[in-house]
């Protein structure tokens, strides 16, 4: 089995709000450089517009027989007015881009849910920071969730707020609840090592557990 693997693409920041099919054709061909695989993994932050997303999910599957997507943080963020109006929540959102996903043959966004492909089983989940190389360090709580509040997009572009240890809680119990039934665990990547300062790392960072 062929698997690729690609994370982070954060496609609106390359061709704007665009839906010129032409300038898609042309991302996936320059940028992503797509190739057969039997499997393509996306672990998260597609974009921050649910039909750029689902549209470049229907050009690389020109390319791929199946298609495996977690969510990032930035696949919950609503960032105008229009898409607050019209989705009113972030979960809002994240519900009608599962509905489009599923309309994809091939196409699977998984939440906690395992897929099994060619005898082989996939588990994805969403991620978030939980904060914990900062409390290692001897940070307290209330400090590192304050500079969360005043750092990171996620408390400002996910409607409602959300604790973010609540929400690195419940991820971290749908990936136990099936870790042991799969082959092959996907989730967003965090960045090690995004500022030299232990305090604002443990916004991207995680203890491995």
């Amino acid at each position: 089995m062929k698997i690729g693997y690609k994370s982070d693409i954060h496609l609106d920041f390359w061709i704007g709000t665009s839906n010129n099919e032409r300038k898609f054709e042309n991302f996936v061909k320059k940028i992503l450089s797509p190739k057969e695989f039997d499997v393509l993994i996306i672990a998260g932050d597609l974009g921050h517009y649910n039909h750029q997303n689902y549209f470049l999910l229907k050009i690389l599957k020109k390319w791929t027989k199946n298609i495996l997507l977690c969510l990032g943080n930035n696949d919950f963020y609503l960032v105008s007015k229009a898409q607050i109006n019209k989705c009113e929540t972030s979960f809002n959102r994240v519900a009608e881009f599962k509905e489009m996903v599923a309309s994809l043959d091939g196409v699977y966004l998984l939440d906690g849910e395992l897929v099994e492909i060619g005898e082989v089983r996939f588990l994805g989940v969403n991620g978030r920071y939980d904060f914990s190389l900062a409390l290692k360090a001897g940070y307290r709580v209330e400090e590192v969730y304050a500079k969360w509040e005043l750092i990171m997009n996620d408390s400002k572009k996910i409607i409602p707020r959300i604790n973010p240890l609540e929400v690195a809680k419940l991820e971290k119990e749908k990936l136990m609840m099936n870790i042991d039934k799969t082959d092959i665990v996907f989730v967003p990547p965090f960045y090690l090592r995004c500022y030299d300062n232990v305090f604002l790392d443990s916004f991207y960072t995680f203890d491995g557990h």
